[in-house]
């Protein structure tokens, strides 16, 4: 039996009898609310891409540029930005989640390190204090720089609503034993070490099972740090930011047989770039990506904002099919 015939037999039943131009109203009403409820669950990434300076990762030198021009001008989100949503529907067992969240930086400590002990390119391997941001501060950043041509895109996972619950369960102790009050480039969220932003948001990606090893592998990139550059607090040497900049180590990535360590990262700008590699392929016909249904949407923080005024590249990947992982979320 359709749904037209199930909606009509239901109005029949209560003693009323619509024109069909009612019916196909109420129908359509009725297909909306069905769909809505369909995609409840859903994890969104936010990527604020550093502008108009992305940071080089080519050296040293072009990652050091862009801390001295973040601790000079303290422009916020210099060196790009990863925001989170999590949308999960009430169950018979559960209450609905709405999460806004994200990683950053707590106080001046990174400029410290870099204007005042010399540190270096030590400061990449430095455990900052961290907060997370207001959902407050965070929708405002998204809603002033969706307005701005290049400045926000936007990946969407439609997850079951098993997997959701499982994101929730991982966000709630990250947030009740302050795993957040830790930032760090290298710092892991799943091994409760808190995280820079764009790892904290790749873990909710991995922990939902969604983030396959190509993808992860765009996503981030790892660099050997000339230790020569490396200074407080992990060797007992003063390196000024200039100093560093205008030293010829810093023209490139050490080699295997140099002395340095090694530092793994996720880099907002490599998700962005991600996000605009996938649109072009929506532009070439792609409606699939790995099999999973693809296409353009407008987030569920962006709905209400006029069409007109929305310059986001937005994607949304229903992936409601994929099994969720039985592992632990937290891995120690």
């Amino acid at each position: 039996m359709t749904y037209v015939a199930i909606i009509r037999a239901g109005l029949l039943l209560c003693g009323r009898h619509f024109p069909i131009e009612y019916m196909q109203k109420y129908i359509l009403i009725f297909s909306l609310f069905l769909s809505t409820a369909c995609f409840a669950d859903q994890l969104s990434l936010y990527l604020m891409p550093a502008r108009p300076n992305p940071v080089s990762w080519k050296s040293p030198r072009g990652v050091m540029w862009a801390g001295l021009y973040t601790t000079l001008f303290n422009n916020y989100h210099t060196i790009g930005h990863v925001a989170i949503h999590l949308q999960c529907d009430a169950t018979a067992e559960s209450a609905p989640v709405d999460v806004l969240t994200d990683a950053t930086s707590e106080g001046n400590m990174s400029s410290k390190l870099v204007l005042k002990l010399g540190s270096g390119m030590g400061v990449l391997f430095y455990d900052l204090p961290g907060r997370q941001e207001s959902r407050k501060g965070i929708n405002k950043d998204i809603q002033t720089l969706a307005q701005l041509p290049g400045r926000l895109s936007s990946v969407t996972y439609d997850i079951s609503s098993l997997t959701c619950r499982r994101l929730s369960d991982y966000y709630n102790e990250y947030v009740a034993k302050s795993y957040h009050a830790h930032y760090g480039l290298p710092n892991r969220p799943r091994y409760r070490e808190g995280a820079g932003c764009s790892a904290y948001a790749a873990s909710y990606v991995e922990i939902a099972g969604l983030l396959d090893q190509e993808t992860h592998d765009k996503w981030s990139a790892t660099v050997k740090v000339p230790e020569a550059l490396i200074g407080y607090p992990f060797y007992d040497r003063h390196i000024g930011i200039f100093q560093g900049i205008v030293n010829p180590v810093s023209k490139r990535w050490a080699l295997d047989h140099e002395p340095h360590r090694n530092l793994f990262y996720f880099d907002p700008e490599y998700i962005h770039q991600w996000i605009l590699g996938l649109s072009q392929e929506i532009d070439e016909g792609a409606t699939r990506f790995h099999g999973f249904p693809l296409t353009r949407t407008i987030p569920a923080l962006l709905g209400k904002m006029p069409e007109k005024d929305n310059k986001t590249l937005s994607l949304r990947i229903d992936m409601r099919s994929v099994a969720t992982p039985t592992e632990p979320a937290y891995l120690n």
